[in-house]
């Protein structure tokens, strides 16, 4: 196999896939998410006339895969004027094993000042206060205002300020797909109070570029001939990746297309008793499937190729047209809007309950 290939990490095959002989491994995959978006579900009177309920929120979103844990940036002013709540990032998860679950959390806050009125005349106060009388006397007054300004805030608006978990959603491979789709977002109960009124679902678009699409499994020099034709492709260069076997002529730097041999999940390959000769089903230019003879270099050669041509028809049988179909993952750097000059996430410097 190529050497870019062997770089990448290969995964088992999920349990309950039943795994076929020779199917045993599949390549990994990046996992990229974007287009995210929360419906709201406002009265008519409140959104359409703007009027009626005063809250205004704060949200963040918090995927994790495994032990790899992004965040969104805060999504602040959100109100009655709002019919969803929309993420502008994409991410994007390295090395992900076919059986990968993507937890996807919503956190939320009370953030309109109505709520918050006591709490912040309070903080107010101290603040001043504490400036005018020194830090030390400052504090012993603070203390003996309000002992738990934690507290405080719980009392007057439930937690206004701390970030509450509100809904969440599990997805996995078979949710996947090229376009925008929608999920099923479980809602926390009795969280009426620190979150706007989610109607229940999330929109995004989930998709998967496994390796055997991003880098060749394989190539090198093969002799082909398609069983009952008379045609034979004399050692020609071919390359293995994204589900199709490329044959070409000419010299590397300026190669001449000669076939293309399409690998699919209802593909198979086999030795035969002919010495490093093996015997391959597949599809050709016109679509049809066909039985093809190819034979290697050398036995080592063979091998390799057998064992490359499994793995494609595993990634076929597992990831589905994404193992054929190359996709934009949309990844860009996300920017922080909190300073992270310690090292920490958004979620580890903010309080959620």
């Amino acid at each position: 196999m190529s050497d870019a290939f062997m770089e990448q990490t290969l995964s088992p095959s999920p349990p309950d896939r039943g795994a076929r002989p020779g199917r045993s491994n599949v390549s990994r995959a990046r996992l990229g998410i974007s287009n995210l978006s929360i419906p709201l579900m406002w009265r008519d009177a409140d959104h359409f006339k703007n009027k009626g309920d005063p809250r205004e929120f704060s949200v963040f979103l918090v995927l994790q895969v495994g032990n790899e844990v992004k965040e969104s940036r805060l999504v602040s002013s959100i109100n009655r004027t709002c019919t969803d709540i929309t993420i502008i990032e994409s991410f994007v998860f390295e090395n992900v094993s076919a059986d990968f679950g993507l937890d996807v959390a919503i956190y939320a806050a009370r953030t309109d000042s109505t709520d918050l009125n006591g709490t912040l005349r309070r903080r107010i106060l101290k603040s001043a206060m504490t400036r005018s009388l020194g830090r030390k006397f400052g504090s012993s007054v603070k203390s003996q205002m309000t002992t738990n300004i934690s507290d405080e805030c719980y009392q007057e608006n439930g937690g206004g300020g701390a970030f509450r978990l509100i809904g969440r959603c599990f997805l996995r491979l078979g949710d996947a797909a090229p376009n925008i789709k929608i999920h099923d977002l479980q809602t926390i109960p009795d969280a009426d109070f620190y979150s706007p009124p989610l109607y229940g679902h999330i929109c995004g678009r989930m998709v998967l570029q496994p390796n055997s699409v991003a880098v060749p499994i394989i190539e090198g020099t093969l002799t082909i001939r398609p069983v009952n034709e008379a045609k034979i492709l004399q050692n020609v260069h071919c390359r293995l990746q994204g589900g199709l076997l490329r044959c070409s002529g000419g010299i590397v730097s300026r190669p001449s297309p000669l076939a293309n041999f399409r690998i699919d999940a209802d593909s198979v390959v086999q030795l035969t008793r002919q010495p490093m000769t093996m015997i391959l089903t597949a599809r050709g230019d016109s679509g049809r499937r066909k039985q093809l003879m190819v034979t290697a270099e050398n036995a080592e050669s063979v091998r390799s190729w057998k064992c490359a041509l499994e793995l494609q028809i595993a990634d076929c049988a597992t990831w589905g047209s994404f193992a054929s179909q190359p996709v934009q993952l949309d990844s860009h750097a996300q920017q922080s809007i909190m300073p992270k000059g310690d090292g920490k996430k958004l979620y580890d410097q903010i309080s959620i309950t």
